[in-house]
């Protein structure tokens, strides 16, 4: 989801919970600041570990070639590429590291 379009979901609740129940609108930075930053500092890791497994703008574009984006998403979290998905390729989706 888009930065903007989770800040007015987030500028939504806040208004509605200030028009049903008083509440203050200052509710409403404090949500979206914590969810933006979950999502940036979310996409940093993901950018890091993505410049560990394509270390050169050449590979990353031959693997986006070969592997599209779903292949792409699937090496980031260390799912198979190619093959059935095993156990132990949902349990380090859940625990968030390779094996």
């Amino acid at each position: 989801m888009q930065t903007a379009m989770i800040c007015a979901r987030e500028a939504a609740k806040a208004i509605n919970a200030h028009l049903t129940a008083g509440a203050p609108l200052a509710e409403y930075e404090t949500a979206s600041r914590r969810i933006v930053w979950e999502r940036l500092r979310m996409g940093v890791g993901i950018k890091g570990l993505a410049d560990k497994v394509f270390w050169s703008d050449s590979l990353t574009a031959m693997a986006m070639r070969v592997l599209g984006t779903k292949g792409i998403g699937r090496v980031l979290r260390c799912q198979r590429l190619f093959w059935p998905q095993r156990v132990h390729d949902h349990e380090s989706r859940v625990s968030g590291h390779c094996r």
